[in-house]
């Protein structure tokens, strides 16, 4: 897919956003109006970033202190546009379930902000508004990109791709050659698709270069493998033949079956590179798809909950990176 018509809309860097934790503060009532602040001054946003005070603590003070509430949510609507909600307030236990606390929230007192990071793509740096007209005006130039027709094709093709291998790569009834044959024909078929789908993701700003440039570099190494193992099955084996014939000629048939268990096993499962060179950890295009979706009972994982996840993957699997000196892909299940 040609994305020339769309890549001066990337950012020059995505927006990062540098938590400020008030956890350690003294202050158990409230906090002061600095200690609130705000950082989206000019010269925090030509850099590419902002500072917010958060609080990651959840303890519940006696009396009417009650515990203490500093968080934000941040939507990315692609292109470099951001849409922020800052509350402060307390936190107090429901009395029927002390698990999911109820907030308090002075709204018509400066207790819950709301505020938009826009991205100039001429000038090449972010800017804020608390204007929302202004904000949704400057926004139309990406979202046409969204009714382009290309990327609404992209965009179903990529959901049929998932949608697919969710139902049919893991579990599938396989009685034949055919049946290998065809999963790798499909997803070799597919690659193509998803490599496009990550590159409008990282021009929408979405995933970062490296996390894009990880993820390519996989997408190329089973792309080799399906082409290799493609030519095995035309050169060694029948189409036709059943899983016991298949077995009777165990020698030209095993490669075929222990590279469908990595396809189980290794490419259809969501992970991390652990990457020594860049130190950092990267998410695997599976972990990018299921961090986008809806919670899903006891698998969902919160932001919060990701970043945390990260941390102990990263502080538990780098030094095996750097003594290999080699990007180390693990599984988050």
């Amino acid at each position: 897919m040609d994305f020339s018509k769309w890549k001066h809309l990337k950012p020059h860097v995505p927006l990062k956003v540098i938590e400020r934790d008030l956890s350690g503060s003294d202050s158990i009532i409230e906090f002061s109006e600095e200690e609130l602040k705000i950082d989206y001054s000019v010269a925090r946003l030509s850099q590419g970033e902002i500072e917010i005070p958060t609080i990651k603590e959840t303890f519940i003070h006696p009396f009417t202190l009650k515990g203490t509430l500093v968080q934000y949510y941040m939507k990315n609507l692609g292109g470099g546009f951001y849409e922020f909600l800052f509350q402060n307030g307390k936190l107090t236990p429901k009395p029927s379930d002390r698990r999911h606390p109820d907030k308090e929230i002075d709204r018509n007192n400066g207790g819950e902000i709301k505020f938009w990071i826009g991205y100039d793509h001429e000038k090449r740096h972010y800017y804020f508004t608390d204007q929302e007209e202004t904000f949704k005006e400057r926004y139309k130039v990406v979202e046409a990109l969204f009714h382009d027709e290309d990327v609404v094709k992209l965009l179903t093709d990529f959901k049929r791709f998932i949608t697919y291998f969710y139902s049919n790569v893991t579990g599938i009834a396989k009685t034949k050659v055919q049946n290998y044959h065809d999963i790798f024909v499909y997803l070799k078929n597919a690659l193509p698709m998803v490599r496009d789908y990550h590159m409008l993701l990282n021009i929408m700003g979405d995933i970062d270069d490296v996390t894009l440039a990880h993820n390519l570099a996989f997408f190329k190494k089973w792309e080799q493998q399906l082409e290799h193992h493609l030519d095995h099955i035309q050169r060694h084996l029948d189409l036709n033949w059943t899983l016991e014939e298949a077995r009777n000629h165990w020698e030209e048939f095993s490669p075929i079956s222990n590279f469908y268990g990595t396809i189980e096993t290794e490419f259809w499962k969501p992970g991390y590179y652990v990457d020594p060179i860049e130190d950092g950890i990267y998410p695997n295009f599976l972990e990018i798809h299921n961090q986008r979706q809806l919670a899903k009972g006891p698998n969902f994982e919160s932001d919060e909950t990701l970043r945390q996840k990260e941390k102990e993957l990263y502080a538990k699997h780098i030094e095996t990176a750097q003594s290999k000196q080699q990007v180390l892909f693990v599984k988050s299940e």
